[in-house]
Order: structure tokens, then C-alpha cells, then sequence
């Protein structure tokens, strides 16, 4: 028989699903991103989408239970196709803050015991916002909330995040790689919009997995 792997995404389990996967492990992981140009190689959504899933990888390792992304950050580059909801730089966002507050406490309402937020944006302000709230919740809440952008998680691995560059477009080879065509890099770098070493020439499945 197939393999069948393990349901962990809140809006495809049934309610037995998420009751049984909250008893094994009551941890809520919230992935975020934004819709943003990562080069002609990569899709739009690639900071939720990467975040997504491995916010999905992560679960069905070691438990909890994974939300859908926001696809709305602060900030974003000055390129087409690119949603800025709010713009950088700010040091208190409405937009983002004013979901995640409501969201985490709807969480800590809903039985869970420990929040991730996972960023797959680095925008200073994006990080700033999910870290600071992280801390003021913990606190609010009475529960551990980390929020991260996650290179951080893998500094150990040499990997120190960019834009649509190297690093994302390794990942995405290996979390998505249907979203990812490296063809579409013509010329040499800088390619537009994007930035961290020749994504053409040095990016590759074995280093996203790593």
C-alpha cells in the first residue's frame, strides 16, 4: 500500500484529526510570509510557501498542528508583481500585528499550549514585528511563543537567508521544486531583484535539503 503521510494541516484535518494530533503534541505552528518578486526563477509566494512547508515537515516529525500561510508581510522589494501591505520601515505594524494578536489568542483559547511563528520574510520591520509580539504574547498569554524567521533555526548549517538568491532558491528546490525555473535566469548576475551569490550556477536541491 501507499505510504500515506500524516495529516497536520488545521483546514484539511477532520475534528478527530486535530483532536487526536493536539493530545500527541499542543503546538499551533503558524507560517508567514508575503507576495513578493524572488527573480524570474521563483514563484511570487515563495517566503509563505517555503515557510509552509516546513512548518509541515516539522509537524509531521515531531507533532502539533500547522495553519495556512499569511500571505501579507511589511515591506517588500521594488519589483512587479509585489504586494506591499504595509511599508518599511516601521517599527509597529498594524496590519500584521493587528492578525496575529486575535489569531494568538483564538490559539491559546483552542487548547493549544505553544505557538511557532515561522517568517519566511526577512524584512527588518516583518522580523522585528513577529519577534516582538512573540515576546509580548508569551507573557499575555502565559504560554511559550517563538517567532523566527527560519534561517535563524539553521545558522549552525551555513545558511544565513537572502533574497530569491542561493539559499531560497535551494530550499525551494527541494520543498517545491515545481515552482522553480532556473531557465528563466538569462544573462549574468546580479540578476534582477534578487540578491545572495548566482542563483543560476550554485543553487541546488542537495543544499536545500541540508
Amino acid at each position: 500500500m501507499p505510504c500515506v503521510e500524516k495529516k497536520v494541516q488545521w483546514e484539511l484535518m477532520l475534528p478527530h484529526e486535530i483532536q487526536a494530533a493536539m493530545a500527541d503534541c499542543p503546538t499551533a505552528l503558524v507560517p508567514l510570509g508575503t507576495l513578493e518578486w524572488h527573480g524570474r526563477q521563483n514563484a511570487l509566494g515563495l517566503d509563505a510557501l517555503k515557510a509552509h512547508a516546513l512548518c509541515v515537515r516539522a509537524a509531521r516529525e515531531g507533532g502539533g498542528v500547522v495553519l495556512p500561510p499569511v500571505y501579507g508581510g511589511v515591506g517588500g522589494v521594488d519589483q512587479p508583481h509585489t504586494v506591499v501591505m504595509e511599508p518599511e520601515p516601521t517599527l509597529h505594524s498594524t496590519v500584521l500585528e493587528g492578525w496575529l494578536h486575535p489569531l494568538l489568542s483564538e490559539l491559546r483559547r483552542n487548547g493549544f499550549s505553544a505557538v511557532i511563528m515561522l517568517t519566511g520574510h526577512y524584512g527588518a520591520s516583518q522580523q522585528m514585528t513577529v519577534r516582538e509580539v512573540a515576546v509580548r504574547e508569551s507573557q499575555r498569554l502565559d504560554i511559550p511563543i517563538l517567532g523566527t524567521p527560519e534561517y535563524w533555526l539553521a545558522l549552525d548549517a551555513g545558511y544565513y537567508g537572502d533574497h530569491g538568491g542561493v539559499f531560497e532558491t535551494s530550499l525551494m528546490m527541494e520543498l517545491r521544486p515545481e515552482l522553480v525555473d532556473l531557465s528563466r535566469l538569462a544573462g549574468e548576475p546580479p540578476y534582477q531583484g534578487i540578491g545572495g551569490g548566482d542563483a543560476k550556477r550554485e543553487s541546488c536541491k542537495e543544499m536545500g535539503e541540508r
